[in-house]
């Protein structure tokens, strides 16, 4: 089961804007409480792992992921478990030869028009599918150069996360602020409006997982209690992810929502 909540923008983007088929969304968006303490608790957690990586759209990663998953896959394992690790290998797979195949025309756009904007975006993000990350900035740097306002806000997510991954969260909240904060009109926009997908905040997401990786608790609720007023449940690699840090989102959620329903 999956939600359009839960589906990120770059997701859209690629669904609507590249004409894909369908959107590619992993079976690990439903919500299992595996024991991650218990004797299997480093198989849930690469597979907990692989599964937020695939949200994210870290192809590259998560595969490799799944593939470790695989290797401590435990005997006592249900076979929906493992049909769902499987199903996501031969879908990822499939994502990554396919960036593949798209790289050489990507790579012949940008020799033909240096200076388009899109061009170079498709680029850096089939760069990031294939995991080549420090490439794919190269790209997002350049549509900063150029300066289109229309992909401004895409490309300072981007470079946010180039900063997370490297473990430089302040960096990466600078990035998240201008990005939510541009107030530019922008082509991501326009593909959620297109698709009936409302004004999730990517950027707001981004910003309260940097704040908790920067341990700034304070800002982290009240980021999270403003999304849930504004946008609701925050989706499900976020939530895992804050829960792992200490910080249960859905206990503001249920707090907010408690209040607003029943009173």
């Amino acid at each position: 089961m999956s939600r359009l909540a839960d589906i990120t923008r770059r997701d859209l983007l690629f669904s609507s804007l590249a004409g894909a088929t369908r959107i590619l969304i992993p079976a690990g968006l439903l919500e299992a409480e595996e024991d991650q303490s218990g004797k299997n608790a480093d198989f849930y957690r690469v597979l907990e792992d692989a599964r937020i990586a695939y949200c994210w759209q870290e192809h590259s990663r998560a595969h490799e992921l799944y593939v470790q998953a695989l290797k401590l896959l435990p005997r006592s394992a249900n076979t929906a478990v493992t049909a769902e690790i499987l199903e996501d290998v031969r879908s990822l797979r499939t994502i990554l030869r396919d960036a593949s195949d798209t790289l050489a025309r990507r790579l012949a756009a940008i020799k033909a028009w240096p200076e388009d904007c899109d061009q170079r975006l498709w680029l850096g993000w089939t760069l990031s599918q294939l995991g080549r990350y420090e490439e794919a900035v190269e790209q997002f740097n350049a549509v900063v150069r150029l300066a289109d306002p229309t992909w401004l806000p895409a490309v300072r997510l981007e470079l946010g996360w180039r900063d997370y991954r490297r473990g430089e969260y302040a960096s990466a909240l600078r990035w998240f602020l201008e990005a939510r904060g541009s107030g530019q009109p922008n082509k991501l926009d326009v593909a959620l409006a297109y698709v009936g997908a409302g004004d999730r905040s990517e950027a707001h997401e981004d910003i309260i997982l940097a704040y908790a990786a920067l341990s700034r608790w304070k800002e982290v609720e009240s980021e999270t209690r403003e999304y849930i007023r504004h946008f609701g449940r925050l989706p499900w690699p976020e939530r895992r992810t804050l829960r792992r840090m200490g910080f249960d989102t859905d206990a503001v959620y249920v707090e907010l929502q408690r209040r607003q329903l029943l009173t």
